[in-house]
């Protein structure tokens, strides 16, 4: 049994006085406690039970968690892995499929597209110009309801088509499937 409690140590230590060879029993009675020491002991008890059962709503929330990135993690993999194919062969088609009708597309050196028609004009401009090599690696899932939070970290070889000019860049995503 794991002793956690003041009572229980006493009891313990009652019991191995018995357990002695006969000597000053007085030394390990328990001292008398005030009522305000009985007080006190009784809410810090209540305070730390009440925050052991936060800890463990929280560990049991987390270990969900986990579960759930565990199993959805390669379903999530397949549509970055999708994307990624898209982006590199320059399929505007392939890239859509994977937006929901009012999703929405941030460029960083454009104008945000919201919904599938403007993602596509968005992309094929996008892809007027440049050339893509980019590799994603998912750095963070954090599923709620029935979202998918999907934080990743990308390497990529930018290819300018007027200039040939190529340029090596990592960049931050977040991705919400």
């Amino acid at each position: 049994k794991k002793i956690t409690e003041e009572q229980d140590v006493w009891l313990l230590v009652n019991y191995l006085r018995t357990l002695a060879p006969q000597g000053n029993k007085d030394e390990t009675t328990k001292p008398k406690q005030t009522e305000e020491e009985k007080k006190s002991n009784a809410e810090n008890k209540a305070k730390n039970d009440k925050e052991k059962t936060v800890t463990e709503n929280k560990a049991k929330e987390i270990t969900k968690q986990d579960s759930l990135v565990a199993i959805e993690k390669p379903h999530i993999e397949q549509v970055l892995e999708k994307y990624e194919k898209a982006l590199n062969s320059s399929d505007t088609l392939a890239i859509l499929a994977l937006y929901t009708d009012d999703g929405i597309f941030m460029p960083l050196q454009a104008v945000t597209a919201i919904g599938k028609d403007q993602i596509k004009a968005s992309y094929k401009k996008l892809f007027k110009t440049s050339r893509f090599n980019i590799k994603f690696s998912d750095e963070e899932i954090e599923l709620v309801g029935n979202l998918a939070f999907v934080r990743t970290m990308s390497k990529e070889e930018n290819t300018v088509l007027v200039s040939k000019q190529k340029a090596l860049e990592e960049n931050k995503g977040l991705f919400i499937l």
